[in-house]
């Protein structure tokens, strides 16, 4: 900087006053010759000194960029400084954010526990009250039971008397019941006998009704088959005749034919010497129209290779961009899924009880959960991979799509070639068409003949064709019917056999019928005489189960008082006991919860304790993070006034050199006005041509003093120009460097403490 400023302090521009002067002062004052010979020679020394300002201002020019080099080099390196410095401060406020979050989060789950544990602890404490009502309860109902099971034990002993003498009478109904039952139970077997012929005898009626149908249907069914024979009999005889008809229609159609082919043969000959002109110009058509078409496919291939490969690449990239999207909601949603199955966790979790087989279930959905959390995070995972991935795959077909874009512009300046050749090609293959158009007028009479000869030979071509594909059609129809015809003959034969043979089983099954049916109604006469015997014995049965009913229900009365009291006394035993357990139990489960609110008593006020550390170091790693931020923002700001004074300078290097640059212009016309004042000179020294050419010389020097003044005063305005320049680079360096060493200095500084 500092040598900077003393080049610009070293910055002057020679002054040219009294150059122009000297030979025009002395001529006027018509002097000697040897004062003019003086004077001459201390021009041609200004002349000398001129081109050697202009070299020295060339060469302060070259310096002046070597040294605006060197302050943006510099000033680069100060910069590179504050923003190493910057770059630190920003790793440590990430430092610091990390650190934030981190306490934060260690905050919010020490917060989290000391709460669980509080309500932990509440929730202990009522079920310690609880249990100690609950012992309490179970003392008085022991008491209470012990008192019952007494009074129920005396009323038990009147009971199992009763019982004995109702057990003796019962068993005396129940050996009679026994002897009618199994008279009963003969009788019916007689009558499932009966039942069971008489079934047998209706089904095999029902299948001899069957085979009887199924003759009638059968006969239905040749009658029909009999109608369709004869009508497919009717249909091939007709079809047959039809053929016929057809296939002398196509011979006679056929000489015709042959006979107009033979007069369009020799049209066709004497049109053939006419066309081997035409058909050297089709030629040199077809192939210009190759070239044209050659052209045309360059062109199109030109123009669709450039959209299809811009449409398929901008194609890919929206494909991706909709697997993006889809991703991001499959990644959303199974978010949405894994918060909803913790919060089912975490009530389950509040769900559990001191219950062993409740907790144990709890526990098992608590597993389920976690386990579909877990596969829900692998499959969010591989959501996150796919992202990554097909994010890589846009940014490479973006890279694609801008090569694509330039490899574009190529092909428009071909495409641009390649029409100019196309046209060139058109206007050739114009003339050619205008002279295959006169060719054509030659010729036109004898094609009109042909042609008129094609049209009727295709009409006759195509009236064969159809009627050969009539033909064709009815063939296939007669074999086709013929075909039918066959199969239904063999048809018809079977169901005649069948007929026969049903015939004869429909009398025999008739006659079958008849007899059992005489079967069926003596059996259900010996049915009805069964059902009335077994109907007697009922009678007897039922009254007496009535008795037996009586007195069993006195015993099953008197059972249940004795069952129930035995059941009430062993259940209230069974529950003294459970109360004992229960006691004992819930005095050890008392002494286990005292224990854990003690626990949980520890516990909270250790939370409490990281509670309060965390939230002392949270404030002080915000303090650092907001002191890290004001260094960050201080730097930022002088990074801008650096780059503001920097364009300063380079636009004050820039402004000096234009006027470093226009003065040399001017010492350039300077140099080039003297000059030619010199050779002015030059002559005047000639003593003879002294007062001869007097007039002449002054009525010339006169505008040359004229421009060298004007050439004077400018050259004044640029180095006042120049000094003011001067002074904004030096004072513009003087603020860059305060404030470069301010940044650095006051922040470093800062940073380390």
């Amino acid at each position: 900087m500092k040598k900077l400023i003393v080049l610009l302090t070293a910055i002057s521009v020679f002054s040219a006053a009294g150059i122009s002067y000297v030979g025009y002062k002395n001529l006027s004052n018509d002097t000697t010759i040897n004062n003019q010979e003086h004077e001459f020679k201390q021009l041609e020394e200004k002349l000398r000194t001129l081109q050697n300002e202009i070299l020295n201002s060339e060469a302060k020019i070259k310096d002046l960029d070597t040294k605006d080099a060197e302050i943006i080099k510099n000033s680069n390196e100060k910069i590179k400084i504050l923003k190493q410095l910057e770059s630190d401060i920003t790793s440590k406020l990430t430092q610091e954010n990390n650190k934030i979050n981190e306490l934060i989060k260690n905050l919010n789950i020490s917060i989290s526990e000391s709460k669980i544990k509080k309500e932990q602890k509440i929730k202990l404490e009522q079920e310690l009250a609880k249990l100690k009502r609950e012992k309490l309860k179970n003392d008085a109902n022991h008491t209470f039971f012990n008192g019952e099971i007494r009074k129920l034990q005396d009323k038990l002993v009147l009971s199992n008397t009763k019982l004995d003498e109702l057990k003796e009478r019962i068993k005396s109904y129940e050996s009679e019941l026994i002897k009618l039952e199994t008279d009963k139970n003969n009788k019916q077997k007689n009558i499932d006998k009966v039942k069971n012929e008489l079934a047998k005898k209706q089904h095999l009626i029902l299948v001899l009704k069957l085979k009887i149908q199924e003759y009638d249907q059968l006969l239905k069914d040749y009658s029909n088959l009999e109608e369709q024979f004869n009508s497919l009999k009717k249909s091939v005889n007709e079809k047959q005749k039809e053929i016929q008809e057809k296939t002398e229609i196509l011979q006679r159609t056929h000489e015709q034919l042959q006979q107009l082919s033979n007069s369009n043969d020799n049209d066709k000959k004497e049109l053939k010497n006419k066309i081997s002109k035409l058909e050297q110009t089709e030629e040199k058509i077809s192939n210009l129209n190759n070239q044209i078409n050659q052209v045309k496919s360059e062109i199109s291939d030109l123009n669709k290779k450039k959209e299809s490969d811009l449409m398929n690449v901008k194609s890919e990239i929206s494909d991706i961009d909709k697997q993006l999207e889809i991703a991001n909601t499959k990644l959303s949603q199974s978010n949405e899924s894994i918060s909803q199955l913790k919060e089912v966790i975490k009530q389950l979790k509040k769900d559990k009880s001191h219950s062993t087989l409740e907790n144990q279930k709890l526990d098992r959905q608590i597993e389920e959960k976690n386990t579909a959390i877990q596969k829900l995070e692998k499959e969010q995972q591989q959501y996150l991979t796919n992202i990554e991935k097909l994010n890589t795959q846009k940014s490479n077909l973006e890279q694609k799509l801008e090569k694509i874009k330039k490899e574009n512009e190529l092909k428009e300046q071909q495409l641009e070639n390649q029409q100019l050749e196309y046209e060139k090609l058109s206007r050739e293959y114009t003339r050619l068409l205008a002279f295959r158009i006169v060719l054509n007028s030659e010729i036109s009479d004898l094609t009109n003949e042909i042609a008129a000869k094609k049209i009727i030979l295709k009409n006759h071509k195509k009236f064969i064709e159809k009627e050969e594909q009539y033909l064709e059609s009815l063939t296939k129809k007669y074999n086709s019917i013929k075909q039918d015809l066959k199969i239904k003959q063999q048809q018809f034969e079977q169901k005649k056999s069948e007929l026969l043979m049903l015939k004869a089983q429909k009398t025999e099954s008739e006659n079958k019928i008849s007899n059992l049916t005489k079967e069926q109604s003596e059996f259900i006469e010996k049915q009805k005489q069964l059902s009335t015997e077994i109907k007697e014995i009922n009678n007897k049965i039922s009254s007496k189960k009535d008795e037996f009913l009586k007195d069993n229900d006195d015993l099953k009365r008197i059972k249940e008082v004795v069952d129930s009291s035995n059941k009430t006394i062993e259940e209230l035993k069974h529950t003294n006991e459970n109360i004992e357990r229960a006691n004992t139990e819930k005095q050890e489960e008392i002494d286990k919860k005292a224990d854990k609110i003690l626990d949980l008593i520890k516990e909270v006020e250790m939370y409490e304790t990281k509670i309060s550390q965390l939230t002392r170091d949270l404030n002080l790693a915000e303090k650092e993070h907001e002191r890290l931020s004001t260094i960050k923002a201080n730097i930022e700001s002088a990074s801008n006034k650096i780059i503001e004074y920097i364009q300063q300078i380079r636009f004050g290097f820039k402004t000096t050199k234009e006027s470093l640059a226009e003065i040399i212009k001017k010492d350039q016309e300077l140099k080039e006005d003297l000059s030619s004042f010199s050779e002015l000179v030059k002559k005047w020294l000639v003593p003879e041509e002294l007062s001869v050419r007097y007039n002449e010389y002054i009525k010339k020097m006169t505008p040359i003093q004229e421009k060298i003044n004007k050439n004077h005063k400018e050259i004044k305005e640029l180095n006042s120009k120049l000094d003011q320049y001067k002074k904004e680079i030096k004072d513009n360096i003087k603020n860059l460097e305060k404030i470069i060493y301010d940044a650095i200095s006051n922040n470093a500084s800062e940073l380390t403490e």
